[in-house]
């Protein structure tokens, strides 16, 4: 038995098999994307191969926060996301002495691998994770720098191959 979810695959059965018997597996498994490899455009796929980073953040005179993010479109086709966030500040008492201080932080990433199409100004990349849920991240090229991308709508720019 041969199950091949989400894919189009193109299934071609010998009846002249030498041995008598048929593996169906080894057929199916030849219109898949090969592993090592990004899904879609591989022009395309080179362009985009590496890790893109974004910061935003803020502060003031009581407290601030900020948070990054960092893709890595790796060129075997794995991908990896870091989301890292944090926040500080402090209530004084009404005289200028600090009453509390107080500071939150989180972090999560998750792994998969990925497969992009489009062109070099937009397109989509869907991410297929570990646990087997996909999603779709839109891109578009920044306006003012072609080494950075909004990657569904946060801006992130290049910052170095995949490690």
């Amino acid at each position: 038995d041969v199950l091949i979810v989400d894919e189009n695959v193109r299934l071609d059965i010998g009846l002249s098999s030498a041995t008598g018997v048929m593996n169906y597996l080894a057929s199916a498994m030849k219109g898949i994307v090969a592993p090592g490899q990004p899904g879609g455009d591989p022009q395309l796929a080179q362009r985009f191969a590496g890790k893109w980073f974004s910061f935003s953040g803020g502060s003031t005179l009581s407290g601030g926060g900020g948070s990054t993010s960092e893709m890595a479109f790796c060129p075997d086709g794995n991908y990896y996301e870091n989301y890292e966030s944090g926040y500080y500040g402090s209530v004084d008492d009404g005289f200028g002495e600090t009453e509390m201080s107080y500071g939150v932080a989180s972090e999560s990433g998750s792994s998969g691998t990925w497969s992009i199409q489009g062109t070099i100004q937009s397109g989509q990349i869907t991410i297929t994770y570990s646990d087997g849920s996909e999603t779709t991240i839109e891109y578009r090229v920044s306006e003012n720098d072609p080494q950075c991308y909004y990657f569904d709508g946060r801006l992130h720019c290049y910052n170095g191959p995949c490690q």
